[in-house]
């Protein structure tokens, strides 16, 4: 599964280190999806996110709860 769009994080990205020394960049966000009914607001579903190596690393300092992001995830797992 795919994720493409707009995002809004919903709190500061967090970099954690694996026992080899791999570091994951873990964040969450509101994604706003469907049609926009009569009252005005679209669904939300809330995603979490991680990056892991270098660009976690590199991203990290720049993921800031309330940032749009424009979001192209692939490997997107469901979990119910």
């Amino acid at each position: 599964m795919k994720l493409i769009g707009i995002v809004r994080l919903g709190r500061d990205a967090e970099v954690r280190y694996t026992p080899n020394g791999v570091a994951v960049c873990e964040f969450s966000g509101a994604y706003n999806f469907g049609p926009k009914p009569a009252e005005g607001h679209r669904p939300t579903q809330w995603v979490d996110f991680k990056l892991w190596g270098d660009r976690g690393e590199k991203l990290s300092p720049h993921l800031v709860k309330g940032q749009a992001l424009l979001v192209h995830a692939s490997d997107v797992h469901v979990e119910t």
